[in-house]
């Protein structure tokens, strides 16, 4: 089978390289491009299958362990390709909390829309048994969160907040607090995520 070799095109910019057995760029492995007013990110196959379990069985120990380092290397790319780069940091949020930041509107008057997934009950560390069809079905899917979520964010104009989820009626409001440099830290209730949720953060 043939290899499939990317080459940058004028104007890209080659932000990581595939090495060759004596360290020297072969192709290009990460490709940030202008797409009409925003921009793309390519990344090649084998730094997102780093941190992807290929295969598995039931029964087992589980043999796959995360590269951390190399997963936030590729978030803190992704970050600085954003057409308008987002400084989100999570200050107490499970590894397994899953979170996408978004906005709705533009910048000066938009929304900006926190979504939130409890998938705590999932996943299996190295050396532990992969888990039969029973053991899941005795397991909670969405396990309480055990403590609020914080984290903060960067965003013009941000002084209140609300949390809303098919898991519960009605909307919740959030703590939201202002800090030093236009910063504001949220706290959401652990209560308040059960499966999935959605925070959404705006002016007065």
């Amino acid at each position: 089978a043939g290899v499939l070799r990317v080459k940058a095109r004028e104007g890209a910019t080659v932000r990581s390289d595939v090495l060759d057995a004596k360290g020297n760029p072969a192709w290009p492995a990460v490709v940030s491009n202008a797409v009409g007013r925003g921009r793309s990110l390519y990344v090649a196959m084998a730094i997102g299958a780093a941190n992807y379990q290929t295969e598995g069985r039931a029964g087992a120990p589980s043999s796959f362990e995360p590269n951390a380092a190399l997963a936030e290397r590729l978030l803190a790319m992704i970050r600085s390709t954003a057409s308008v780069p987002l400084d989100f940091q999570a200050v107490a949020v499970p590894s397994r909390v899953m979170i996408s930041a978004c906005r709705e509107g533009d910048a000066a008057g938009g929304e900006l829309q926190i979504h939130l997934l409890n998938a705590t009950g999932t996943g299996v560390a190295k050396g532990e048994v992969v888990p039969t069809q029973r053991d899941w079905q005795a397991t909670p899917a969405f396990p309480p969160v055990a403590a609020d979520l914080v984290f903060e964010v960067r965003e013009p104009g941000l002084r209140q907040g609300h949390i809303a989820s098919p898991d519960y009626a009605g909307e919740r409001p959030v703590r939201v607090e202002p800090l030093d440099d236009g910063r504001v830290r949220v706290t959401v209730a652990a209560a308040d995520l059960v499966a999935y949720a959605i925070v959404r953060l705006g002016g007065e």
